[in-house]
């Protein structure tokens, strides 16, 4: 679950930065090192920044997102189904962390 978790996520980011490099001229390696503030703030001066860039685009981030849903690639089923026959259970699914045994 946790890996199909960080692959939609990281699935997610490629497809913000393709879209934003189709449409700028970016240097995409100091684009990923992450939040670009001036240098010389402090602490909570670079965070209001970043909280800033954040907020100011939240309403496109939502706008996008749902664009892109169809893109996300759909959750593996993890639970074991059960089948109810003749007053027995019996689990179609097995492994090391399965209910089931």
């Amino acid at each position: 679950m946790a890996e199909h978790i960080k692959s939609t996520f990281r699935l997610g980011v490629q497809r913000a930065l393709t879209m934003a490099s189709m449409l700028y001229d970016m240097d995409l390696e100091r684009v990923s090192s992450g939040y670009v503030v001036a240098s010389g703030l402090d602490a909570d001066a670079t965070s209001a920044a970043m909280n800033d860039a954040d907020a100011a685009v939240e309403e496109f981030t939502t706008v996008l997102a749902k664009k892109l849903k169809d893109d996300i690639p759909p959750l593996p089923n993890l639970m074991p189904l059960k089948i109810r026959r003749g007053g027995k259970v019996t689990c179609r699914r097995s492994g090391p962390r399965s209910p089931c045994k």
